[in-house]
C-alpha cells in the first residue's frame, strides 16, 4: 500500500510543479488569505481518481472536495493536494502534497511529498517513519532536547492574516525559531530533528493538514495533541480544528502544556 501512495503523491507533486511560477489565475475561498489555484484542483482530482482505482470502497475527504457522508467505521483517506498554497502562489518552495489514511478511526498511514526538494516522507502505524530521496531511504527520529530554552520552535509563517495568539507565541523564549507556511512541513520539521516543538492556534488548520504528518511525527517518536493534552478526534464532523495544538519531540510536551497554561 505505502509504495502505491508514495507514487501517487509524487505524481501529484509533478502536477503542482507544472503550474509552479506560471502566474495563473487565482481564486479565493473566503478572503485574500485563502487562495485556491488550478494546481490545487488538478492535484485533488488526480489523487482521488487514483485512490479510488485502488480502494473503491473507502471514503475520501480532500480540502478541495469533501465527501459529505463519511462513514468513519470504514477506511477514510484525508488529503491536502497542495498544503502551503500561499507560498506556492508567491513562487516560494514551502509547499507539499499530503495523503493520510484513517483506519479504525485512528491515524494509520501518512505520506507527505515535497515537490521542490524531491523528498517524500512516509510512515505506517507501528512500522517507523522514513524519508525517501533519490531512492535512498532514511529512518526519521525526533530530537532529545529536554529544555524549552535550549530548543528550536516551529512557528507558522503568516501572509497578512494573524491571530490574537501570535504575539503570545512569539514571547516564548527558545534558542531558535523556524518558520513555515505549511502545517505538513511544520510537523515534518519536528519529525526530522530540524525543530524540537511547535504550536499552532486552532481555527485555520484542518484534518487534511494534520493527519499524515501526525502519523509521521508519532512514528518518529514525537507527539501531537491539543493544548490540554487531549488527542485529535478525526471523527469530529467539523473539518477544521477549533482547539489549539502542540507538536513536539514528546520530551518537551508536558513542559509546553504547563507553559501555555
Amino acid at each position: 500500500m505505502i509504495e502505491e501512495i508514495i507514487k501517487i503523491s509524487q505524481e501529484a507533486g509533478d502536477i503542482l510543479l507544472k503550474h509552479f511560477k506560471k502566474n495563473e489565475k487565482i481564486d479565493y475561498k473566503t478572503d485574500k488569505f485563502d487562495p485556491v489555484t488550478l494546481a490545487d484542483k488538478e492535484s485533488s482530482k488526480f489523487i482521488i481518481k487514483e485512490l479510488k482505482k485502488l480502494y473503491s470502497n473507502d471514503f475520501f475527504i480532500s480540502e478541495e472536495k469533501d465527501d459529505k457522508k463519511v462513514d468513519y467505521s470504514k477506511n477514510v483517506w484525508i488529503i491536502d493536494p497542495l498544503d502551503g498554497t500561499n507560498a506556492f502562489v508567491r513562487g516560494e518552495k514551502d509547499f507539499c502534497v499530503i495523503i493520510g489514511l484513517l483506519k479504525n478511526k485512528k491515524p494509520y498511514l501518512g505520506v507527505i511529498h515535497v515537490p521542490v526538494s524531491g523528498e517524500t516522507f512516509y510512515a505506517v502505524k507501528n512500522k517507523g517513519a522514513y524519508k525517501l530521496k533519490n531512492s535512498i531511504k532514511t529512518r526519521l527520529t525526533v530530537s532529545n532536547v529536554p529544555k524549552i530554552e535550549d530548543s528550536t520552535m516551529m512557528f507558522r509563517k503568516r501572509y497578512g492574516r494573524t491571530t490574537v495568539y501570535d504575539g503570545f507565541f512569539k514571547k516564548i523564549v527558545v534558542k531558535k525559531k523556524n518558520l513555515s507556511p505549511s502545517m505538513g512541513l511544520m510537523l515534518l520539521s519536528v519529525a526530522s530533528k530540524k525543530s524540537d516543538f511547535g504550536v499552532k492556534a486552532g481555527g485555520h488548520v484542518a484534518k487534511w493538514d494534520t493527519l499524515a504528518g501526525q502519523v509521521i511525527l508519532e512514528e518518529s517518536g514525537g507527539l501531537l495533541t491539543h493544548y490540554d493534552g487531549s488527542f485529535l478526534d478525526y471523527t469530529n464532523p467539523k473539518a477544521v480544528w477549533q482547539n489549539h495544538m502542540i507538536f513536539s519531540n514528546k520530551i518537551l510536551h508536558e513542559k509546553i502544556i504547563e507553559l501555555l497554561k
